[in-house]
């Protein structure tokens, strides 16, 4: 057995295929648990169905392929490589929509080409009790989550001086923008001018995050905007990201996801 792990994830299922149909696929492909298959299959999709070893996990998405589900699976080490999303504090956008300067919070100030913007990935921290993974070390996360609501059962094995649970009081409202060349530009609203938006600008973070991602989008008419952390689940183990924190770290991991799975899928 490998100490790589994987993945396993499914993107679409072929056309017509019933939520039994999508169950049988994967419980018989992976020795899923039935049960936890079909709470996969109704979140919706994209979705992680199963942490499996990385040395099998070619034949498990040849076996899915082969059913025509358009399935692959993501490493950890596919996850770990991801780039560490910059801060952005404030964005300018040059007349006519094709360039955009970006003012960072920890560099300085750089102008990119929308066309440069290859996925945005979209996501709501919503309230929820949660435990710090702060005192953790660099293992894997060994939990039992839904990203959404942010239900989590951390592992019992925490050393004995880590945090105390907190509580998170508001919505963490997160965009992040995966760049040519390698980059992630991460927009958090709670440390961003939404100046850019002008007249149009709302009153919550999430309105001018919604308008801000839909401006973007509409420049960067090629990328993909992904909107589906708040239906995404995890059972089973999850890696920490470049760039990770406890405030962020499951819209951190789902965001390294999607580029894992952009790269895999040839759109990034």
């Amino acid at each position: 057995m490998s100490a790589e792990r994987a993945y396993l994830s499914v993107v679409s299922w072929p056309a017509g295929w019933t939520p039994d149909a999508c169950v049988e696929a994967v419980v018989g492909a992976a020795g899923i648990d039935p049960g936890q298959a079909r709470l996969a299959v109704a979140r919706g999709l994209p979705q992680v169905f199963q942490l499996i070893d990385a040395s099998i996990a070619p034949d498990v998405v040849m076996m899915l392929q082969g059913e025509g589900v358009l399935a692959l699976a993501p490493t950890e080490s596919d996850i770990r490589a991801a780039p560490k999303p910059e801060g952005v504090k404030r964005f300018h956008l040059f007349e006519g929509g094709g360039s955009v300067a970006v003012e960072f919070w920890r560099a300085d100030s750089e102008v990119f080409q929308t066309s440069d913007i290859r996925q945005l990935v979209r996501g709501t921290i919503k309230p929820s009790e949660r435990r710090s993974a702060a005192a953790l070390d660099d293992n894997p996360l060994d939990i039992e989550m839904t990203m959404a609501p942010l239900a989590r059962r951390l592992h019992a094995d925490l050393r004995p001086d880590a945090p105390v649970p907190t509580s998170i009081r508001s919505m963490v409202e997160l965009l992040d923008l995966h760049l040519a060349g390698g980059r992630t530009l991460r927009v958090d609203a709670d440390k961003m001018s939404f100046d850019v938006l002008g007249e149009a600008r709302g009153a919550s973070d999430r309105v001018n995050m919604g308008k801000l991602t839909t401006l973007l989008a509409s420049l960067a008419s090629d990328a993909p905007v992904d909107v589906g952390f708040e239906r995404f689940g995890l059972r089973g183990g999850m890696v920490k990201p470049p760039g990770w924190s406890p405030r962020t770290l499951t819209f951190d991991f789902y965001s390294a996801w999607c580029l894992a799975v952009g790269r895999a899928l040839g759109r990034l």
